[in-house]
């Protein structure tokens, strides 16, 4: 409680809107948060800050990893839902698209009529300054030259065309 209360002190004095991603990528294999535990210490930190706190000027992002290796112990992301009270935005990352998971991330906002945030994007793999690309950092024996159209068009083209598409749910 008390590092929450340092949180509160710190959220409030911003005197601005804070997006605080609570967990994030919270169903990322290379985090193993069981979802029992997570969702507990989600809604604590909400209804503390909240409820104890008075704090206001923030919003709850539930923010997924969208990974394209699936999640933690192959669950469903709804596992770990702390709960509509709780939730005010939800949240994904997006590096390698994965039509299925975005498809099912939006299509679960929906259901629960919270918007969709961005949290993280970034053109995995391709280096944009030497215009290569190759494995998920874009270096090692697989790297090979490709053009910035071709960069466009493999993954910010279809990015900003996804995110065209779903912009009745993703509204940041």
């Amino acid at each position: 409680d008390e590092q929450l209360d340092i949180l509160a002190d710190f959220i409030t004095s911003t005197k601005r809107a804070v997006f605080l991603r609570i967990g994030y990528e919270f169903d990322a294999k290379w985090n193993h948060y069981e979802p029992a535990m997570y969702k507990n210490a989600y809604r604590k930190i909400v209804t503390h800050l909240r409820d104890a706190r008075g704090v206001r000027n923030f919003v709850a992002v539930w923010q997924s990893a969208n990974d394209t290796y699936g999640t933690f112990e192959n669950r469903p992301i709804s596992d770990w839902w702390p709960g509509d009270d709780v939730v005010d935005w939800i949240g994904g990352s997006y590096y390698v698209f994965e039509k299925d998971s975005w498809d099912n991330l939006v299509s679960s906002a929906m259901q629960v009529k919270k918007p969709i945030l961005v949290c993280q994007a970034a053109p995995q793999g391709f280096d944009i300054a030497r215009g290569t690309f190759g494995c998920a950092n874009g270096s090692g024996s697989d790297v090979k030259h490709i053009s910035y159209s071709d960069i466009w068009g493999q993954w910010f083209a279809p990015f900003f065309a996804y995110l065209n598409k779903n912009k009745h749910a993703i509204r940041g």
